[in-house]
């Protein structure tokens, strides 16, 4: 007669421990995988919109300064200008009137203040000032404004117009916003840049 051995079912405790640790193994690569995709995620996100609200502050910025007018007391179109700020005479809004708009760093952000002209005789009131804040977390020390006169080629040689500036040797402006978000986990800081040429003081071109 043929003795047969039985076999005992189920798991012995080595083959337990090793599919708990596989398991294991599995979730931690799981949650790491996780985690990246949201850093990933986020930092795409404030980029994006970092990106977006700077694009925006340029355009809004090169399209006032390119139309700038008179103001509407009679002065020059522009008013003054720093390495940090501009003041000048546009008309955004279409409305017939010049605004005197500023734009100027501060606080790590790009700012824009606009006075609507009033009062007879006209004038701009500087307590009538509104102020938004157009672009955030500015790294200031690589941020600038930058003026040139008759002699700007379009090529990197030009040289810059030097303080004190004669806002009536202006001719064209470029601008340079770097961008730091302040989270650890944001992207690199990043440069924005464009330039502009003030049409109603265009006569070298």
């Amino acid at each position: 007669m043929i003795n047969r051995k039985k076999t005992k079912a189920g798991f012995t405790l080595v083959e337990i421990l090793i599919v708990a640790g596989l398991l294991v193994l599995f979730l931690i690569a799981l949650s790491t995988f996780g985690r990246d995709v949201f850093i990933f995620n986020n930092r795409y996100s404030l980029s994006f919109s970092a990106d977006s609200n700077a694009k925006s502050a340029l355009k809004k910025l090169t399209a006032e300064l390119r139309a700038a007018e008179s103001s509407a007391t009679g002065g020059f179109l522009i008013e003054m200008v720093a390495s940090t700020s501009l003041i000048f005479f546009s008309d955004p809004d279409g409305d017939g009137v010049r605004e005197r708009l500023r734009y100027f760093i501060e606080d790590r952000s790009l700012k824009r203040g606009i006075i609507e002209p009033s009062g007879n005789p006209v004038a701009y009131v500087t307590e009538d000032e509104k102020v938004q804040t157009l672009i955030a977390d500015l790294l200031t020390a690589s941020s600038s404004f930058i003026y040139f006169g008759n002699d700007y080629d379009g090529s990197n040689s030009s040289t810059p117009l030097t303080e004190p500036i004669d806002v009536q040797a202006i001719r064209m402006a470029r601008f340079i916003f770097v961008i730091q978000a302040p989270s650890n986990r944001a992207p690199a800081p990043y440069t924005v840049q464009s330039e502009v040429m003030i049409r109603n003081l265009k006569d070298n071109w």
